[in-house]
Parts: C-alpha cells; structure tokens; sequence
C-alpha cells in the first residue's frame, strides 16, 4: 500500500533525478557543441542546424545517462533527507530501511520502463533525422555500416562492406575454406542478376600451410538473397530497438553466425528495469551508512561505486563473450553482484 510518506519519498527522489539527468544532460551538450561548432560555416552547416542536430541526440543520451543519474540523485535525495532527519523521524516509528526503500525502487523501476519505450519509438528515429540533416548540410553520404556484415553460404563466410543506393555491394570478400588450404576472393563490385551476383574487379589468393600463390577468381556467386534482403541487414546492424535486435540476433543464429554481442545488446535492453533498480539499491547504503559524513563523501562514494558497476558489468560481458556464456547470464551477473551484497545490508534492520 502506498502511503504519504512514500508519495513525500518518491517526489523528493524524482525531482533530484531530473535535476542530476538535466545537469548530465547540460555538460554533454557543452562538450557536444564545442565538437560540433567545428563544422559551422561548412556548406548549409549554421548554427540553428547545429542546435537541431544537438537535441535530436538528447533522446539517446537521456538512456545512456539514466541509471547515473538515478544512482547520484537518489544519493542526494535520501541524504538531504536524512540530514533534516526525516528519515529518522520514519525509522522511530518502526519503519525498515528496506521498506522505506520501496519508494526509490518503484520509481527506479518505473523510469527503466520508461528507458525501453523511449528507446523504441523515440531514440532511432531521432538519432536517424539528426544523422539525415548532418549529412545533408555537409553534402556528404551517411555511411551504410562501420563494419559491414557477414553472411554463411553453405561452408563458406562472406563479408559485405557496403550497400549501395542502386542496389550493388562493394568490398566483397569471399572465404572458402577447403581439405588443406583456404581460398580468399575480394571483389570490389556486386550486381544482382535475378539468379545470381556478377562480381567485378575481382583478384583471388589460395593459401596454403607452406606457401600462398594467386588463383582465378569467380565472376559469379551462386546465391539469390536479395538486395532488399541485404539493405535490410545493413540497417539492423546498428540496431537499436528490442525488435530490431531480436531479428537480427534470429538471422545470425539461423546463418550459424555469432550472434552473442547482439543477443547481449538484447538481453541489457530486457533488464534496464533491473539495472535502475540496482543504481537505488547501490545509493541505499551511501545514506544509511555514513550518517556523519556529509553530502560530498555520500557522492564520492555513489560515484565509486557507479564507475565499479561499469567497469565490471564492461568486463563480465566480455569474459563471457570470450567464454561463450548465455548472453542472459552476462547482461544479469554484473547486476546481480552488485545488488545482493547492499540488499543483504538492507534486510540485516
């Protein structure tokens, strides 16, 4: 049941969160504008587009400093709480500290949810307008993709560096592996031919386990994907909503290829819930814990303890890439490791 002094708990902690995210918000815009300002007189580049270009990323920026900000403002929430002993005057009245807590989670919860349907209707079609207009006003082309992708046919790999606006690929790279050797053709042009891809400018080399020599290259790859089928990837490879990751990680897998970075990138989306849920819950011991210190060691010891989340849940994840871990356990051990310790605290009333 949610009473006042949860409704009292919870505005206290909103409006820290927002002040924290708006200040977050404010010094990456500065660092952001002094990048940007560089291109200001270049082709249609004015500073009204600059600005434009500026807010259109706040969406993806507001989900990128979120859980910072919830783990700092639920910090100087509860210790402006604490020192005017409120807090206190709760606790006499046989309140836990886990239940006071209740509030800060709900709210950590509500704002993660809050992230996911942000991130689904509003970061990519802002982030792809402020790209559109960058691009535009430079009088450049938008590249396709950073890294290309790669694709199965049969037991060879084939990588695609980019797709263009007619349909044909470019910087194509075939790998055949055969008994005793691997066979590697780079084309740099492909056109579709209804049944199959010309390939042009073409050179081929057969490594062996003694030596290397150069071979005839194929003009033809026998394969009937289709360039809509191909764009298509391209642009799922920068996914970003829970959709578009879901069906790129399902292509990979049914193609035999990795699919474990997207299928990581998929399962932190699922539990941002759960990773704001855990900012709080690292805050709850900076306040209950260290009643005579002030405001300042509060902060300094939140953003110890955010800087520790990161940089484990940075090598969690990697380790279990290296390691081939269920992609769930990754994106869930870092929050886990985390949570229980302070949640141990908690219950210890």
């Amino acid at each position: 049941m949610i009473t006042l002094y949860d409704r009292h708990i919870a505005r206290i902690i909103t409006a820290h969160i927002i002040i924290v995210l708006i200040f977050l918000l404010g010094i990456d815009f500065l660092v952001q504008s002094a990048e940007e300002s560089d291109n200001i007189g270049r082709g249609n580049y004015h500073f009204w587009l600059m600005l434009s270009i500026l807010l259109l990323n706040v969406p993806a920026r507001i989900v990128e400093f979120m859980p910072a900000a919830v783990l700092v403002g639920t910090i100087t929430a509860l210790g402006q709480l604490n020192k005017q002993q409120e807090l206190t005057v709760i606790r006499t009245s046989g309140i836990s500290r886990l239940r006071l807590s209740l509030s800060g989670l709900m709210i950590a919860f509500f704002l993660g949810c809050a992230l996911i349907v942000l991130a689904e209707y509003g970061v990519a079609p802002a982030q792809n307008r402020a790209q559109w207009l960058h691009h535009h006003a430079l009088n450049t082309t938008a590249p396709q993709t950073d890294h290309g992708i790669w694709l199965r046919d049969g037991d060879n790999i084939v990588y695609i560096g980019a797709f263009q606006a007619d349909g044909s690929l470019e910087k194509i790279r075939f790998y055949r592996p055969h008994e005793h050797d691997l066979e590697i053709q780079e084309s740099q042009r492909a056109t579709f031919m209804q049944t199959h891809w010309q390939l042009d400018d073409n050179r081929a080399l057969c490594i062996g386990s003694q030596s290397s020599m150069p071979i005839t290259p194929t003009t033809h790859w026998q394969n009937r994907i289709l360039p809509a089928t191909i764009a298509q990837l391209m642009q799922l490879k920068n996914a970003y909503t829970l959709r578009e990751l879901y069906t790129i990680t399902g292509f990979l897998r049914a193609h035999q290829l990795n699919d474990q970075q997207m299928s990581l990138k998929l399962w932190q989306r699922i539990f941002l819930p759960i990773t704001t849920i855990t900012m709080v819950i690292l805050a709850l011991p900076c306040v209950f814990n260290t009643r005579r210190d002030g405001n300042g060691a509060r902060l300094v010891i939140g953003i110890l303890l955010g800087a520790s989340y990161y940089v484990v849940q940075g090598i969690v994840t990697k380790l279990g890439l290296l390691l081939h871990w269920s992609t769930a356990l990754s994106a869930l051990l870092p929050i886990l490791i985390f949570a229980l310790p302070p949640l141990f605290l908690l219950t210890r009333d």
